[in-house]
């Protein structure tokens, strides 16, 4: 057993399960994918193991927006903040930024 799953229970009968099943040889094909030179996925997380393989990722919901908003108006809002409906997948902390700017008014010319 790796030292991950080191005490992670104590149920023997899991414990025999997961040593006989959670193996490099599970995990092997996603690393050699990833680090050959046709992999086109770059700077994303992937979850693998025991025989499964899938993204983990942050989505940006659509949000709320109201300036000079205050903690009431954010749990009155909070069905909409967490609506995960047309969620967005950013690929950067600069994308993400984009809806606050996209929300915000704009700069009024002198």
């Amino acid at each position: 057993m790796s030292r991950l799953f080191e005490g992670f229970s104590t149920d023997e009968i899991f414990n025999r399960w997961f040593e006989d099943n959670a193996r490099p040889e599970a995990v092997a094909p996603m690393v050699a994918y990833l680090a050959h030179a046709d992999c086109a996925p770059s700077k994303r997380v992937f979850s693998t193991g025991l025989g499964h393989v899938s993204e983990i990722f942050t989505g940006l919901t659509k949000g709320w927006h109201q300036a000079g908003h205050t903690p009431e108006d954010i749990r009155d809002q909070f069905t909409l903040i967490e609506d995960r409906s047309g969620y967005t997948v950013p690929m950067s902390a600069l994308e993400s930024t984009g809806a606050m700017f996209r929300d915000a008014p704009l700069p009024t010319s002198r």
